[in-house]
C-alpha cells in the first residue's frame, strides 16, 4: 500500500483515485470471461495504467501467462471493486456524529435538530476540527441524546410538526 493510501485509514482511498462511484456500477456489466487490462478499462471508462499501477499493487485478482500478459476475470474484477470500494464501516453511539474533513467518529457535546420533509438530522460542530456535522435520526434516538443532556428537550418538538 502506498503512503496516500494509508493517511485516511484504508486502500479504498488509493482506489477512488482510479475507480469512481459509476465505474463500480459499469462493472456490473463484466462478464464471466478472461479480460485484457485495456479491455477492463474500456468496459469501466477508466485509465489502462490505473490498473497497472493502482489496482493490480492494491491486489486485484489477476493472472499471467506463459508470454507475461496479464488476463482479469471479469466476475472476480467486479467482486473484487464492490469490496474494495466500500469504506469501513463505523458503528456509531447515539451522541457520535462521523466527520468528513478528520475522517473519524466524533462525540458532540450541543447539537440542534432540523426537519427537512420527514427527515430529521441533528447539527453540531466537531470537536476537533470544528466542521459542521450532520446525522439523520429517527425519535427514539433524539429522546436518548435529549435523556444524555445533548439535546435540549424543547428539540423534541421538530417530530410533532
Amino acid at each position: 500500500m502506498t503512503e496516500s493510501t494509508k493517511s485516511r485509514g484504508g486502500k479504498h482511498i488509493g482506489i477512488r483515485r482510479v475507480v469512481d462511484g459509476a465505474a463500480v456500477l459499469r462493472a456490473q456489466r463484466l462478464l464471466d470471461m478472461m479480460y485484457k487490462p485495456s479491455e477492463i478499462a474500456e468496459e469501466l471508462k477508466i485509465k489502462k495504467r490505473g490498473i497497472y499501477d493502482v489496482l493490480i499493487p492494491l491486489g486485484l485478482p489477476h493472472e499471467c501467462d506463459k508470454k507475461g500478459h496479464i488476463w482479469l476475470h471479469g466476475l472476480t474484477v467486479r467482486e473484487w471493486l464492490e469490496t474494495a470500494t466500500r469504506g469501513p464501516k463505523h458503528n456509531l453511539a447515539a451522541n457520535e456524529m462521523f466527520c468528513l474533513r478528520c475522517f473519524a467518529p466524533r462525540a458532540f457535546d450541543e447539537g440542534k435538530l432540523s426537519r427537512n420533509g420527514k427527515f430529521v438530522t441533528v447539527s453540531a460542530i466537531c470537536s476537533e476540527c470544528g466542521a459542521a456535522i450532520y446525522k439523520g435520526i429517527g425519535k427514539r434516538t433524539a429522546v436518548k441524546l435529549v435523556q444524555a443532556g445533548v439535546l435540549p428537550e424543547k428539540e423534541l418538538e421538530v417530530f410533532d410538526q
